[in-house]
C-alpha cells in the first residue's frame, strides 16, 4: 500500500512537472491575442493568434497581449489664468478614447501589459492637458474629435505601436467665470494672430510692389533695347539695298566715269572759255 502511494505521489509530481514544463514552453494564443516572445528585455518576435507559441525554457519569456479595440476614459483638471488682477478659474474636461494595438514589438517595448496600458493612459492624459489651452471650443462644447489638434499625440502613439483611433471631448464642465476667461484668452490670442497676419500681408504687399516694378522696369529695357536693334536692323537692310541696287546698274557708273573724264579734259582743253593757256594770259584767235 505504502508503494502505491509512493507510486501515486511520484506520478503526480512527474504530471505536474510536466505541466508547468509544458507551460513554460508553450503559450496558446486566443483570436484576440498577441504575444511577444523576450530573450531578458528584448523583443524577439510576436505571433498573432489563434496559435501555439513556444518558448525556450530560462531563457525566452512569452507576454501576452490584448489585441482588441480597447475603450478608455480619464479626466483633465485646468485652471485658466486670468487676464491681470481677475482670478484664476477652473474647470473639468471628461475625454473618451479608443485604440488598439497595432505593433506588438514596439509596444511590448513599454513593459507589461498592465503597465504597457498605464503608459498609454498617462501619455493621453498628459498631452490632452498640456494642449487643452489651444484647443477649440466648439469641439470642446459638441464633443468632437480632438486628434486633428493633437497631431503630437497621434504620431508619439504610433510611434509606441499603438493606433488612436478617436478622442472624444466627453463631460465638459466649466463655470461661467472660466468660460469668460477663457473666451477672453481665446479673443487676444486671435487678435495677435490678425495682427501678425495683417503684418505679413503688408509686407508681403510690398515685395509684391517691388517686384512688380523690377519687372517693369526690365520689361521696358527690353522693348527700348529691341526698338534701337529693329532700327539699326531697317538702317542695315536699307544700305544693303542701295550697295545691291549699285551693283546691278553698270551703265550708270560707267556714265559717271564718262562725265568726270570729259570733265577733266575740258579743264586741261586749250580752247575752254575764260580759261588761261599758258603763262602768258588768255588765248586769242
Amino acid at each position: 500500500m505504502n508503494r502505491s502511494l509512493a507510486r501515486s505521489l511520484l506520478l503526480g509530481a512527474v504530471l505536474l512537472a510536466g505541466a508547468l514544463l509544458l507551460r513554460a514552453v508553450c503559450t496558446p494564443l486566443g483570436s484576440w491575442e498577441t504575444a511577444v516572445v523576450f530573450r531578458g528585455a528584448t523583443p524577439l518576435r510576436a505571433v498573432r493568434g489563434p496559435a501555439l507559441v513556444w518558448a525556450v525554457p530560462l531563457l525566452e519569456d512569452t507576454r501576452v497581449y490584448d489585441a482588441r479595440l480597447e475603450t478608455a476614459s480619464g479626466v483633465v483638471p485646468w485652471t485658466v489664468k486670468g487676464a491681470g488682477p481677475a482670478p484664476a478659474a477652473k474647470g473639468i474636461l471628461g475625454y473618451v478614447w479608443t485604440w488598439r494595438v497595432t505593433k506588438p514589438l514596439l509596444y511590448a517595448k513599454l513593459g507589461p501589459p498592465a503597465v504597457a496600458r498605464h503608459k498609454i493612459a498617462e501619455l493621453v492624459r498628459q498631452e490632452v492637458a498640456r494642449h487643452l489651452g489651444r484647443l477649440d471650443l466648439s469641439r470642446l462644447l459638441g464633443r468632437g474629435d480632438l486628434r486633428p489638434e493633437l497631431g503630437g499625440l497621434v504620431r508619439r502613439c504610433g510611434r509606441d505601436g499603438v493606433a488612436l483611433l478617436s478622442l472624444d471631448a466627453d463631460r465638459f464642465r466649466w463655470s461661467a467665470t472660466t468660460l469668460n476667461v477663457y473666451l477672453s484668452r481665446q479673443k487676444s490670442v486671435l487678435a495677435a494672430r490678425l495682427e501678425a497676419t495683417e503684418k505679413r500681408d503688408v509686407a508681403v504687399r510690398a515685395l509684391l510692389l517691388a517686384r512688380e516694378e523690377g519687372v517693369r522696369k526690365s520689361l521696358l529695357a527690353r522693348a527700348r533695347r529691341a526698338a534701337r536693334l529693329a532700327r539699326a536692323r531697317a538702317e542695315a537692310r536699307a544700305l544693303g539695298e542701295e550697295i545691291l541696287a549699285a551693283r546691278s546698274a553698270p551703265a550708270f557708273f560707267a556714265d559717271l566715269v564718262r562725265s568726270e573724264i570729259l570733265a577733266r579734259a575740258l579743264e586741261r582743253s586749250p580752247l575752254a572759255v575764260g580759261r588761261p593757256s599758258g603763262p602768258g594770259g588768255p588765248h586769242t584767235p
